[in-house]
Order: C-alpha cells, then structure tokens, then sequence
C-alpha cells in the first residue's frame, strides 16, 4: 500500500506537471500572437490568460492579461514562463493598453520582449500548440 512518502510524491508530481502546462500554454499563446498579431486567450480551472504581441519596429510589446489570479504563485509561474524576460521589467497597466482594457478582476501587464526571446519561441515546433 502507499506510504505517506509516497502520497508527498504524487503531490509534488502533479504541480510540477501543472506547472509545465501553464508555461506551456502561456508560450503557446505568445507564439500565436507573434505569427498574427492577435490577441490569445486561454483558460485552465477558474484561471484565463490572454497574450498579446505588438510589433514596434525593433521591439516587441507583449501584453499579458490574467483573470481570476488572487494566488501570487500562479501569476510568478505565467510571468516566468517566458525564458528570457527578466521578471523585474513587467510594468503593471491599471488603465489597460490600447486594444486592451481590463475587465472585471483582470490585471494586464507589459513588458518589451527580446527578439532573440521571439526568435526562440518562433523557431520552438513545440510552441506551436
């Protein structure tokens, strides 16, 4: 039978697995954005996710919006998903960005990405899901 070691397993298993899929489909969703220039939006539990990229000559805008993210661990992991993009130059927007305005318990963040960061998820085939 299962020993309490391994109910701690099962239960560090399963967050890392969780986390992967949310890094997964934030890059998912900034991957789609930077081929079209559209906004992208998904939902996992009672969380959303919306991921924008605007192209500004040499920069790259990339707006996140997150819905229903009281818990601060959830929002450092869609934050960190991006390799690349040191956490400290996210700027929240209260106001909301041109295209975008925050809905009902919606906070929107932006930052400048990288181009060598767009190139590396542009040329990932398993960001294309």
């Amino acid at each position: 039978m299962p020993a309490d070691w391994d109910w701690t397993r099962l239960k560090l298993e399963l967050a890392y697995e969780w986390e992967a899929d949310i890094r997964r489909i934030v890059r998912g969703l900034i991957t789609r954005s930077l081929r079209s220039g559209q906004p992208y939006q998904a939902e996992f539990e009672h969380y959303k996710v919306t991921a924008w990229t605007r192209a500004n000559g040499q920069e790259t805008y990339l707006v996140i919006g997150t819905e229903n993210i009281a818990d601060p661990r959830v929002f450092a992991i869609i934050i960190n998903a991006i390799p690349g993009i040191d956490h400290d130059s996210w700027l929240p927007e209260p106001s909301g960005v041109p295209g975008i305005q925050p809905g009902p318990g919606e906070v929107i963040w932006s930052t400048i990405m990288p181009t060598s960061v767009a190139a590396q998820l542009l040329d990932d085939p398993s960001e294309d899901s």
